[in-house]
């Protein structure tokens, strides 16, 4: 089945696009704006400290899992393999390049492009194996991430683990990064595309046990990971480990099964109200890859007016920065459609497609 909208009935129609996927990237995109605007407002007092963390936590699994669901969509549009596989390849490099010009700006804004990129090259041909070994190969992933995680640590110089920067940047991509890894995303990618394959999102009752289980494990995580430093375990907690992974995981689900139930899945009667948030930010999720690029432009003379001068208005200048941008999404989707990133990459699919015997275009 195609991309699909949820109709006021509760019905999954095909409209080119998938609302509910586009609204969970936008989440996303929202939630990487709010997490890495939040050093313009300061020191932040420990409630809402912990509240942007969870955003900046949730954002690029949420992207990898939006990337899983995004990629089947094409897929099940009638790629073949050699086409589907190629195209992804040539896109992922693309997000490597311009995650490494993000890079060279030298803002504060940990990139997590080049990972995502490695993610769609080496994720890809995964989704090409039957739906009923999709979660099969999610579930091994989330399993063996920490490991080599772990073993990698034990095999590298230490001050790889310590200080990753100091050693090589692929592996850092692959493993050892600081905030984001290959490990840690394509769990989550492969995680997206069996849901979106299964259509759990869009029945009532998995999309209800989908929130609570990410309740329940966001919540459990807590006193988990308190544990765990209590009792010398702290590795557990520490970034790529697994109750790093759980958490992630915890927050995801969360995040998704909301959406799915506001979005009003397999439902007869959902208030409008419900849906709009979904609506709204699907908008900004059609050109999320623009508008990440675009949030780095601008945190650069930002950086440098901090260093010499801080804003003396920190939350105006905050709000001013992400809601700004989420309007400035939303006003291009609406009147402009794709974004200037998201059409280079359609432009480039399309070439590799012609090259590789498919002539199709795909939007997704």
């Amino acid at each position: 089945m195609g991309a699909a909208e949820i109709s006021r009935t509760g019905a999954v129609r095909d409209t080119g696009r998938d609302t509910l996927v586009d609204g969970l990237r936008g989440f996303a995109i929202a939630a990487m704006l709010v997490a890495h605007g939040a050093p313009l407002l300061g020191k932040l007092p420990s409630v809402p400290g912990a509240a942007f963390d969870a955003l900046n936590d949730v954002a690029s699994p949420l992207f990898a899992l939006v990337m899983g669901m995004a990629g089947l969509i094409v897929l099940k549009r009638g790629d073949t393999a050699v086409s589907f596989v190629s195209v992804k390849a040539v896109q992922g490099l693309l997000l490597i390049v311009a995650g490494l010009l993000l890079m060279s700006l030298h803002t504060w804004v940990g990139v997590v492009l080049p990972q995502l990129g490695l993610v769609l090259i080496l994720g890809a041909p995964l989704l090409l194996i039957p739906v009923r070994w999709l979660g099969w190969a999610a579930g091994l992933a989330f399993l063996a991430g920490p490991v080599i995680v772990m073993i990698t640590g034990l095999l590298v110089p230490a001050t790889w683990v310590t200080q990753p920067e100091s050693g090589p940047q692929l592996l850092q991509w692959l493993v050892t990064g600081r905030q984001y890894r290959l490990t840690s995303l394509l769990p989550f990618f492969l995680l997206g595309a069996f849901l979106y394959s299964t259509r759990a999102l869009y029945q009532p009752r998995q999309s209800r046990v989908l929130l609570w289980c990410g309740f329940a494990l966001t919540l459990a995580w807590y006193p988990a990971a308190s544990f765990a430093r209590s009792s010398g375990a702290g590795f557990l907690v520490t970034s790529g480990g697994y109750l790093d992974l759980v958490r992630d995981l915890g927050l995801v689900a969360l995040v998704t099964g909301v959406a799915c139930v506001a979005a009003g899945a397999g439902r007869k009667q959902v208030h409008g109200l419900a849906r709009l948030p979904i609506k709204i930010l699907a908008g900004p999720g059609k050109l999320a890859l623009s508008l990440y690029a675009a949030h780095v432009l601008v945190l650069l003379p930002i950086s440098y007016a901090m260093v010499a001068q801080p804003p003396t208005i920190r939350a105006l200048t905050f709000v001013v920065f992400v809601v700004g941008l989420l309007l400035a999404g939303w006003l291009w989707a609406r009147f402009l459609g794709k974004g200037p990133l998201e059409a280079l990459m359609t432009w480039v699919g399309g070439l590799v497609r012609k090259l590789t015997g498919k002539t199709v275009a795909h939007a997704a």
